[in-house]
């Protein structure tokens, strides 16, 4: 936590609290996120004269996951409340690497937590807008939220995969070939559950280091346009399964709920397991339930506060408009 020191003068403390972010760093299953406010962010671009934009958010994101000069975190997430309806809220979620993405099945989890800690909202169901849509939240604890990611998407030309068809495919992609380098011809099943999976079988998990250069090729491969999760899979029985995860932006992680969601889809089309089942991840377990009535995917599993903090962004050396009223000492 990096606060203020006391022995600056009063100047320099009065323009350290004007950059001064408050943020709670949060974890599911050991994916963990820095979360904070857009209305703490706006007080400070108000204050400081600089622009909230894309580009800002990407620098700010990339700078405060460092695990070596900052925070760290997998991804970046900036809360703000709905315009829509009472106890409706949206975020942007960013990467640790400054790229963007639609859905993160733990970082929605953590900003139900979020919510609720922060006196947000006082409710046990509310709805997160997300890029890939509304996601309903059913808080009964910060041991068991349960998110429900909606209907999978398996056309190709949604996930999206370019097939001989081109991506305007209809057809899904389930136990089709893919040649590669590293792993030879694979098998291979495609989901979108609000960003792209690639799901692989295989029946050993210990070689890390080939499955990493299997998932870095196919990430890059141009049947991803969009680039893709890889998920490596172990079927323990038809109600557990056991995963590996390389995500787009981060690399490898100690859970990715939204690949958890994918597996059990994949594993259902490919006739591996049940429609409810506990998908086992290095950070620890999902419950993940493809109800056949709404055909809708539900989530559940756990979220925690790690610790709440403040940061001076000057700190982090942003490229930020500065304005007279910010007496900015030069830090660089």
């Amino acid at each position: 936590m990096l606060m203020v020191d006391p022995e600056l003068s009063s100047e320099s403390q009065s323009s350290a609290a004007q950059y001064t972010m408050r943020f709670s760093k949060m974890q599911g299953l050991g994916n963990d996120f820095v979360v904070v406010s857009e209305d703490e962010l706006n007080v400070i671009a108000r204050a400081c004269g600089f622009e909230i934009n894309n580009n800002f958010l990407s620098n700010l994101a990339q700078k405060i996951c460092d695990r070596h000069f900052s925070v760290g975190a997998d991804g970046f997430i900036v809360v703000r409340r709905s315009d829509r309806a009472e106890n409706q809220y949206s975020w942007t979620y960013i990467n640790s690497d400054g790229s963007s993405s639609l859905m993160c099945g733990n970082g929605v989890r953590c900003v139900g937590l979020w919510l609720r800690k922060t006196g947000w909202t006082t409710a046990d169901h509310f709805i997160i807008e997300t890029g890939a849509g509304d996601v309903e939240i059913e808080f009964e604890s910060s041991e068991k939220i349960t998110s429900d990611l909606g209907v999978p998407i398996l056309k190709a030309r949604w996930i999206p995969t370019k097939t001989e068809g081109g991506l305007d495919c209809e057809k899904p992609v389930i136990a089709q070939t893919l040649k590669t380098n590293t792993g030879g011809e694979l098998k291979i099943t495609c989901v979108n559950m609000g960003n792209p999976h690639c799901i692989i079988y295989v029946d050993d998990l210990r070689n890390e280091e080939k499955l990493a250069a299997i998932a870095t090729e196919i990430q890059a491969n141009l049947f991803f346009p969009q680039g893709v999760n890889v998920e490596f899979v172990k079927v323990i029985s038809e109600t557990h399964l056991q995963i590996l995860v390389w995500e787009r932006g981060c690399g490898k992680t100690l859970a990715c709920a939204s690949g958890a969601a994918a597996t059990l889809v994949a594993s259902v089309l490919e006739k591996k397991s049940e429609r409810n089942a506990k998908v086992q991840l290095p950070g620890g377990s999902l419950q993940i339930e493809w109800n056949e009535s709404d055909d809708h995917v539900r989530i559940t599993g756990p979220a925690a506060v790690v610790f709440d903090g403040r940061i001076d962004l000057r700190t982090l050396k942003l490229p930020m408009q500065k304005d007279s009223r910010c007496h900015q000492e030069d830090n660089s």
